[in-house]
């Protein structure tokens, strides 16, 4: 495990379950792994060219705020009212778009090791081209990355300095476990 990966789990590791998942502590403890592992991978498949722990840090802050790492949604066992009405799938919440097809969608979908590299590969690639397009409204910033990615419209949301002093928390702890 690189030594990335282990301070990615080491921050999973620290956050509360989800309140509705029942997961044994060693069944939690292998699929944050799994998380941690996917992320890693996923940031690296992306072709993304900037700073990668700080994109690692932009995918695990919003698959916090999109589904907690819930169980059930990393399952794709969504219940009736969550994952947009059955419109998203994955820790991400990722919809089906013409750059990210219903067959690719439907794979990145489960527990699994290359599901979860896949949504983490999409997840990365899309707030890597939300950070670009966030900058040329006049909106630079990975805050303004996660809003587009959870509006899909703008730049901008009421939540956008929580989310972005929750990633630079998350940035300190990858950069300081290293």
């Amino acid at each position: 495990m690189s030594p990335l990966t282990a301070a990615i789990l080491a921050w999973l590791l620290a956050q509360p379950p989800y309140s509705l998942d029942h997961e044994t502590p060693r069944a939690r403890a292998e699929r944050m792994a799994v998380i941690a592992s996917a992320a890693t991978l996923g940031v690296e498949q992306s072709g993304f060219r900037g700073d990668k722990v700080e994109l690692t840090a932009a995918v695990l802050t919003t698959w916090q705020h999109e589904s907690h790492f819930a169980l059930h949604i990393h399952a794709d066992r969504c219940r009736a009212h969550e994952c947009d009405n059955g419109k998203a799938k994955t820790l991400g919440q990722l919809h089906v778009t013409r750059s990210f097809p219903r067959e690719q969608w439907q794979a990145a979908a489960g527990l699994g090791l290359a599901a979860t590299t896949d949504a983490a590969r999409e997840t990365a690639r899309l707030l890597g081209s939300h950070l670009v397009t966030c900058a040329k409204r006049g909106t630079p910033g990975w805050g303004h990355a996660m809003a587009l990615y959870g509006t899909g419209r703008t730049c901008q949301h009421a939540k956008l300095e929580a989310r972005a002093k929750g990633m630079a928390r998350v940035i300190a702890r990858l950069r300081g476990a290293k």
